[in-house]
């Protein structure tokens, strides 16, 4: 399990064609490692030294540690929180280096393998042991600041695309700027034969150690919208700073 090199731009090709292809590529990973589950599972079990668990974050991809650091913010959906064992949605394994190497979803039978790359992180989710649901790709800058965020789901039943998302990261003093993008495949479109793409920009301002405040702008297709909103952040992710 390589680095994917799925996070480069390619501006030469017409939107949806490039995300469709995109879409292609991520497939043609996925059934060369799908044949990996009894590997991984059985390498990423020996490297556990520590377990955490969180609670009411089904929705979002990784729960309570997810890389997205705007997901929870931009929407409704819930990061939840670290919890005693007991009640708990995901189980988080880390090795003897604090790194977060292995997720398992209690109730849905999945579980994500994750293997860091240089300044990469690689994540792969398995549902039902020989099917994978799920590909996630982050690129970090040097001072550990994540730079780009890839989220990749499909039907592993139809074995069909269903969402990709891409955010890219830039920082400005007490900024941040973030470019969110997500491409669903015209297949999976009910209300029409049409690829759908929407790309939203988000400008971050710090308020304090655990707050963001923003002021998000809709800038694709041409119609704009804004808020404004304050949100709490986890502090620590992975060992490095939000934001």
């Amino acid at each position: 399990m390589d680095k994917f090199d799925l996070l480069s731009e390619n501006t030469d090709k017409d939107i949806s064609e490039k995300y469709q292809s995109d879409c292609d590529d991520i497939m043609k990973v996925i059934r060369e490692e799908e044949k990996n589950f009894v590997k991984y599972f059985d390498d990423y079990s020996k490297r556990i030294a520590r377990t955490e668990y969180a609670t009411r974050s089904l929705c979002v991809p990784r729960g309570y540690y997810c890389p997205s650091k705007i997901i929870d913010v931009i929407s409704n959906l819930k990061r939840g929180k670290l919890t005693k064992r007991g009640q708990y949605d995901f189980i988080y394994n880390f090795d003897k280096n604090g790194q977060l190497i292995f997720v398992r979803r209690s109730n849905l039978k999945a579980c994500e393998f994750i293997k860091r790359v240089g300044n990469y992180e690689i994540g792969i989710t398995f549902r039902r042991r020989n099917k994978i649901e799920a590909i996630s790709e982050c690129e970090f800058y040097d001072d550990g600041r994540i730079k780009q965020y890839l989220y990749y789901y499909r039907d592993s039943v139809e074995s069909k695309n269903v969402m990709l998302e891409k955010e890219f990261y830039q920082y400005d003093g007490n900024k941040t700027e973030v470019t969110r993008v997500q491409f669903i495949p015209e297949d999976m479109n009910c209300f029409s034969n049409k690829a759908i793409y929407s790309e939203e920009k988000y400008i971050f301002s710090k308020i304090d150690e655990n707050k963001f405040q923003y002021v998000s702008k809709k800038i694709h297709p041409k119609t704009i919208t804004t808020a404004i909103t304050t949100a709490n952040i986890p502090h620590q992710v992975n060992g490095a700073y939000p934001f």
